[in-house]
């Protein structure tokens, strides 16, 4: 995991809650989407970027916009920077400079608030290696978004999937985010696994329906909306683990959560399933 000061990046203020009365609809308390500025990402190299939350809240969740249509430009990390914002590193292997954002949804800190990492750095191995890492809430709270860091900067490794997840633990729901690595550097890689997790108002994890992925050398968009009046916290793909498919963007957009999967693999019948996390009442 690699840091930056959040002073070193211009923050703006892209949408804010509203006022409302008890009977209005309203988003969490105090939620704000905020990104940084346009920072550009330099021909093969590793780009960092980061967006801090205004006073008075906290990251709910966040991601990272790369803005190129080539499927060698993706994402090497995005996870949240303590209780200031969240920061991310995308690679550009694209043969061109392209600009990138990084964005952090913040809000009130929620009943239950707290971030887990995971407890043990998982290892991607060298030359083609997949890694899936996983970060679990607290029983009895709810997974609101996350992300993934690894411990080394090379351009050869990359986000493939990054995804929420529930399932039964005796009588109750155990939530977690989950983070796919593909490295395919000369080094192995130890990966961890971010989650934030809480309890706010009308929270709701919504699974779409798998879709294909573009065929080889292309990309596939998703963006999984929340139902009105809620928002998004969080979101993200689960894509099929091989080589050569790759996260290259995922960020909050109005009421959707917008991701983007390169798929340079020669699995002809390689999927994503989209995920956005919603709440608000």
């Amino acid at each position: 995991m690699r840091w930056l000061m959040a002073s070193s990046v211009v923050t703006a203020i892209v949408l804010a809650a509203a006022a409302a009365t008890p009977a209005e609809a309203a988003p969490p308390p105090g939620y704000t989407v905020v990104s940084s500025s346009s920072m550009s990402a330099s021909i093969d190299s590793q780009s960092h970027g980061v967006v801090a939350c205004p006073a008075a809240t906290v990251p709910l969740g966040g991601g990272v916009n790369a803005r190129s249509t080539s499927y060698h430009a993706d994402i090497a990390e995005t996870y949240p920077v303590g209780t200031e914002g969240w920061t991310a590193y995308v690679n550009n292997n694209s043969g061109a400079a392209f600009s990138f954002t990084v964005w952090a949804v913040c809000g009130t800190q929620p009943a239950g608030y707290t971030q887990v990492e995971s407890p043990r750095a998982i290892i991607v191995p060298s030359d083609g290696g997949v890694g899936l890492v996983t970060a679990a809430c607290p029983l009895g709270t709810k997974v609101l978004s996350g992300g993934g860091s690894t411990d080394i900067a090379s351009t050869s490794l990359a986000i493939e999937s990054s995804y929420p997840s529930k399932e039964l633990v005796g009588t109750h729901t155990q939530f977690s985010w989950n983070v796919v690595f593909e490295n395919t550097s000369a080094a192995d890689a130890l990966a961890t696994a971010w989650a934030i997790c809480g309890s706010p108002a009308g929270y709701r994890l919504i699974q779409r329906t798998a879709v294909s992925l573009a065929s080889h050398t292309a990309q596939t968009t998703v963006h999984p909306t929340c139902p009105s009046p809620k928002v998004p916290l969080g979101g993200g793909v689960q894509a099929t683990m091989d080589v050569g498919i790759t996260l290259n963007r995922t960020f909050p957009s109005g009421t959707a959560w917008r991701s983007v999967e390169n798929n340079n693999s020669a699995d002809l019948g390689a999927t994503m399933t989209p995920y956005v996390i919603c709440a608000g009442a």
